[in-house]
């Protein structure tokens, strides 16, 4: 049986990298969900679906999911939004807090 906590904490870093990327992702295209996932042999992937899909790969773990397509960011203002406040620092809060929560879920 795999211990997707253990994976998730070793592959930590590099799910951060590829959540900031989908964060990014989701602004710049409301209509997908952006997906990080990670593999049985704990190799990281990211993909899209539609916003609003429930498409998922076997033998993976959903660990981050960005899809703006509620968010409150008016159409021709993504450029302004970016520079109104830091985007990476805003994407890691986001993106550490959905890994940390898919821990906390699995250990319980």
């Amino acid at each position: 049986m795999i211990n997707w906590v253990k994976l998730i904490e070793e592959k930590r870093e590099e799910l951060f990298e590829a959540g900031i990327q989908a964060y990014k992702d989701a602004w710049e295209s409301r209509n997908l969900r952006f997906i990080v996932d990670i593999g049985e042999g704990g190799e990281i992937s990211s993909w899209y679906d539609i916003a609003g899909g429930n498409s998922f790969h076997d033998n993976t773990y959903k660990v981050i999911e960005f899809c703006a397509e509620y968010w409150e960011i008016p159409d021709g203002e993504i450029e302004y939004e970016y520079k109104k406040f830091d985007i990476n620092e805003y994407a890691a809060g986001a993106v550490d807090q959905q890994i940390d929560n898919v821990i906390a879920a699995l250990n319980i």
